[in-house]
């Protein structure tokens, strides 16, 4: 259930960004925001599919989706300066 909602929050952002493109003033603008909203959607999708190869049961499975997890946190923090 936790994957369903970290990836759905990275769709909804996306969601977001891809909607504050639609009603950007400069081109320039509009590109970040439409690069920001695929890069959330990507790292939803990314979430979704490396959870579906875990096994519960192994804790070294677990350990390494949890740190991809860290790493998608850290590229969202990456990426947050240029959503103006």
């Amino acid at each position: 259930m936790g994957v369903r909602i970290t990836a759905g929050l990275y769709f909804l952002y996306g969601a977001g960004f891809i909607k504050l493109a639609i009603g950007a003033q400069s081109a320039i603008l509009a590109a970040t925001r439409s690069t920001l909203g695929a890069a959330s959607f990507l790292m939803g999708l990314s979430a979704l599919k490396r959870s579906t190869n875990v096994n519960a049961e192994d804790s070294v499975e677990v350990y390494s989706y949890y740190m991809h997890l860290w790493k998608l946190f850290y590229l969202s923090y990456f990426l947050l300066p240029f959503a103006r």
